[in-house]
């Protein structure tokens, strides 16, 4: 690969070229390497960038045995001959490189039985404004119902264009003489070109999913944008027909050829585009100034929670059930305004209650409780009794974290920066959790009832939130991160009734859940955010709700 080092691709492609028109069974017999004994280090040759990488890529996908030299992963740069003994130089290992390789590389290492073989190997011109860029690698292999399609731009500049065409390939005829013949790209993979098929792809470069119609790729071939030394592996191909309703002709043409996280949650978005545009419109009313609207917020308030619950039941076919949860709601809501709007010194400082609604009065701590109010009682359209695991479900089951995510994203970064921890995503996925479990510290719950952090700790939308993560053996949860969430309970449990308290009820609630809060939080302290630590005290010790029932009146 000495030619990919001096950026000679022309001349490295003609030689792929002239061994595909001879016999592609001589590309197998290659063995692909970056450096050897007698020649200086990949990192030497290749840098630690771009060019590093491609070239790596274009190592483990061609026909042929891979070589990875002495210490290339680590990223060492001693020449390392064979009547060494040992290493002259103390160098360390560069744990960026050996990580890059885990990502970028050794995935496709895995795939090796989709790239050894030559017998479907095709390498295509890339054409860039109708003439082929020589300087772009771009080839597919087939096993099965499997494909590969690999590009690589080995130049420090950027570029677009088509592939579609292969180059020449001898063929063996029934003679015995070699026929030169070219393949579309279609052709090479077996695509399907009917105009109701469509293909899903992921890039092992960056992560992301693309879309594409097999008409498109059977017809015109794929378009590319590659910047300089960049790299693209499409991979895990799968097909998709679309339905009556062209869902996925939608996203595709949505999207335009853009990449995203995952087309099955974008599919989402166009399924249930107007659940979540009126989810959208619900959130919107948030940023509302009460003094610049001419109808009354809380009437705006019904009016928009009315729309949204109208079109969620449309979807779980509960139509009907929706009426008395708007009025549920409506008086959460009044509470919120109430607590949000209380002028500091109305109330001692010290109060519990206002200590809650501090956390509620930050432009992200409204829009996080706001999202809760309209959200956290949904699922009792489908299930009175689970009904905060049924409106968790609806995150993922109709995409409705996207427009939480849009309402948080449009917060400034100065707003955030005054929040160390959090971001757009940590703040749904806190709202996630909070209806999961907004019953753990409920009043509502049974007095002989237990605070079931057990559950909580091995749900994986909340172990992911609490950073927990496994060392020697144990497990630790994240301390500012249980404590938020501690809070946000509490906050989750002050609305957790349909009944309308008055002021000293309400202080008296705060009061005993801020106490109960920072018991828990003290003993999770004690036990170090260990997790069998902390679930063996709570063991010990089981939690009933008599001890908030003594001091709060009946909801």
């Amino acid at each position: 690969m000495n030619m990919l080092k001096m950026e000679e691709n022309a001349k490295y492609r003609q030689t792929i070229k002239n061994v595909l028109e001879y016999d592609h069974r001589i590309l197998p017999r290659f063995v692909n390497f970056m450096n050897n004994p007698d020649e200086k280090t990949a990192v030497e040759q290749f840098g630690k960038e771009g060019k590093y990488y491609g070239a790596c890529v274009l190592l483990v996908t061609m026909p042929g045995l891979p070589m990875i030299g002495h210490g290339q992963i680590e990223g060492f740069r001693e020449k390392y001959g064979m009547e060494y003994r040992h290493a002259h130089w103390d160098e360390q290992v560069d744990e960026h490189m050996v990580r890059m390789h885990e990502e970028k590389i050794f995935p496709l290492m895995g795939k090796r039985w989709l790239f050894s073989g030559s017998e479907n190997f095709v390498l295509y011109d890339f054409f860039a404004g109708g003439q082929v860029n020589e300087d772009v690698f771009a080839y597919s292999n087939l096993k099965g119902c499997e494909r590969g399609i690999i590009l690589y731009h080995n130049k420090f500049a950027e570029t677009s264009g088509w592939i579609r065409t292969s180059t020449a390939i001898g063929v063996k005829g029934a003679n015995g003489e070699t026929v030169l013949v070219q393949k579309s790209l279609g052709d090479a993979l077996c695509f399907n070109g009917d105009g109701r098929c469509y293909y899903i792809f992921s890039d092992y470069a960056s992560g992301l999913e693309y879309i594409r119609s097999g008409r498109e790729l059977s017809d015109s071939g794929l378009f590319v944008e590659l910047k300089a030394f960049e790299y693209h592996a499409f991979l895990d191909f799968r097909e998709i027909w679309d339905d009556e309703y062209g869902t996925w002709g939608q996203l595709c043409h949505s999207l335009n050829g853009s990449p995203a996280q995952s087309m099955d949650e974008e599919v989402k978005q166009v399924r249930y585009k107007g659940l979540n545009n009126r989810l959208r419109e619900l959130l919107a009313l948030q940023a509302v100034d009460q003094e610049e609207t001419e109808k009354p917020v809380a009437e705006q308030f019904r009016n928009r929670l009315t729309a949204f619950l109208v079109a969620l039941a449309e979807h779980t076919g509960d139509v009907g059930k929706w009426e008395r949860l708007v009025t549920a709601l409506a008086r959460q809501y009044a509470l919120f305004s109430r607590l949000t709007t209380h002028k500091t010194g109305d109330v001692p400082v010290d109060e519990p209650l206002l200590q809650f609604g501090e956390v509620m009065g930050t432009r992200i701590g409204r829009l996080i409780c706001y999202s809760h109010i309209c959200l956290h009682a949904a699922g009792r359209l489908v299930d009175e009794k689970a009904y905060p695991h049924a409106s968790a479900e609806f995150f993922s089951r109709f995409g409705l974290y996207r427009p939480l995510e849009e309402s948080f994203q449009a917060i400034s970064e100065e707003v955030w920066q005054r929040f160390p921890g959090m971001d757009p995503a940590t703040a749904v996925s806190l709202i996630r959790v909070m209806i999961e479990h907004q019953l753990l510290l409920s009043t509502a719950v049974e007095k002989d009832g237990e605070r079931d952090f057990t559950t909580l700790l091995e749900e994986t939308q909340a172990r992911t939130f609490l950073l927990v993560n496994r060392s020697n053996d144990h497990e630790w949860f994240n301390r500012e991160r249980f404590e938020m969430l501690m809070t946000w309970l509490g906050v989750a449990a002050l609305f957790d009734t349909e009944k309308e308290f008055d002021a000293d009820e309400l202080m008296a609630m705060a009061k005993a859940l801020q106490k109960e809060i920072t018991e828990i939080t003290g003993k999770a302290q004690e036990a170090g955010f260990e997790v069998k630590e902390f679930l063996a005290w709570l063991n010990l010790r089981k939690w009933r709700n008599d001890k908030l029932a003594a001091k709060i009146p009946n909801a």
